[in-house]
């Protein structure tokens, strides 16, 4: 069964999923695989570990494990991720169109962060969001690769019709 995860915006430009029981898993090295997010808490002082998961890329069978660092200093929380999931991933009838590997990736966001009182476009420049799992989503990528395949489908589909 695949964990059920609900999301809190936290900036326009970043979401941050948060434990379930904060008390749970809020020491160092804590293991946070296939655990349910749902904390509203904005704070990302209040999530400061060192944050770890097993996990399995299925359509290839290998394992991976995922690990996320947060940190809080001057004012700005930092996140050092490898980018690798807390559950397993690539379980789908395809396989991803490349081998997963990890990353290394380091980002921070302001620590008090504040609703803004407009609306800021989606851009390739920066990142959107990072989950407390350490994966970073960038919303418009993945908005113009779903129009890509409509498009690639819409023509396929165009191409096959008998004339």
């Amino acid at each position: 069964m695949k964990p059920q995860m609900k999301i809190c915006l936290t900036t326009l430009t970043t979401i941050i999923l948060a434990p379930i029981s904060n008390t749970a898993i809020a020491h160092d090295h804590a293991d946070i695989t296939n655990h349910a997010f749902s904390s509203l808490e904005i704070s990302c002082a209040e999530h400061v570990a060192n944050y770890k998961s097993s996990v399995k890329d299925i359509n290839n069978d290998v394992p991976f494990n995922g690990s996320l660092s947060i940190s809080v200093k001057d004012g700005r929380c930092y996140f050092q991720s490898n980018s690798i999931p807390n559950h397993n991933f690539n379980d789908g009838k395809k396989s991803f169109r490349n081998d997963v590997s990890e990353q290394s990736y380091v980002t921070s966001v302001t620590a008090t962060p504040k609703f803004s009182g407009s609306n800021t476009p989606l851009s390739l420049s920066y990142d959107n969001a990072i989950f407390l799992n350490g994966v970073k989503l960038d919303l418009l990528a993945t908005d113009l690769l779903r129009g890509r395949k409509r498009a690639f489908r819409q023509r396929k589909d165009r191409l096959s019709r008998p004339t």
